[in-house]
């Protein structure tokens, strides 16, 4: 029998921390000992209370009491903290990761330490001491990361093909191609055609 899992401030703590440095649901709650289904779990209790309250204000309408406030359980109030703070992680890792894809895009030079006046520290062996890399132009890891973290708004997408219908007269079903050096005759199927030579 699976054990019964019940989220508390501790382990929301540890699994932001995880989210803030990773942003994958799955991992963060395998480190933990606990099935990714259990973070689906918790999001959408949450994400069902948060409905709930808002549904509650927008049925009070404009005129509704300014005062009112919806008191949310303390067993549900775990849950959309939970939600919020893991939308929040992982909205940190989307955005490290659009600036990490700027960065391989465009392209960004080295950063070296530097004192008040702009001058370069060095260190004890006279070198300048590196903050950031040079970033050469290399993209393709920071835009999978993306692509997997929200596969909705960043997944690959292929265009769609041109099928002709059958009955569809416009395009021919066969035809041939011919490539032709202007400077000879040209072949028997273009002799006619008015625009040879121009």
């Amino acid at each position: 029998m699976p054990r019964k899992t019940s989220l508390d401030t501790r382990l929301l703590k540890q699994i932001v921390r995880r989210l803030r440095h990773q942003g994958f649901a799955k991992t963060a709650m395998k480190e933990l000992g606990f099935s990714p289904s259990t973070y689906h779990k918790w999001r959408r209790r949450g994400e069902a209370e948060i409905a709930r309250r808002e549904q509650i204000i927008e049925e009070l309408g404009p005129d509704g009491n300014p005062t009112f406030s919806d008191p949310v359980s303390s067993a549900e109030k775990i849950y959309v903290l939970f939600v919020q703070l893991t939308r929040r992680a992982q909205g940190r890792v989307e955005r490290l990761c659009n600036e990490n894809l700027i960065d391989h895009v465009v392209g960004r030079p080295a950063e070296y330490l530097r004192d008040a006046n702009g001058a370069l520290e060095l260190d004890r062996w006279g070198k300048a001491i590196l903050l950031r890399s040079e970033v050469k132009a290399n993209w393709k890891c920071a835009a999978r990361l993306l692509e997997i973290l929200d596969r909705e708004t960043w997944a690959r997408r292929t265009l769609p093909s041109f099928e002709p219908d059958e009955d569809d007269e416009t395009i021919p079903e066969q035809f041939e191609v011919h490539i032709v050096d202007k400077r000879t005759k040209p072949p028997a199927a273009l002799e006619g055609d008015d625009t040879w030579g121009e």
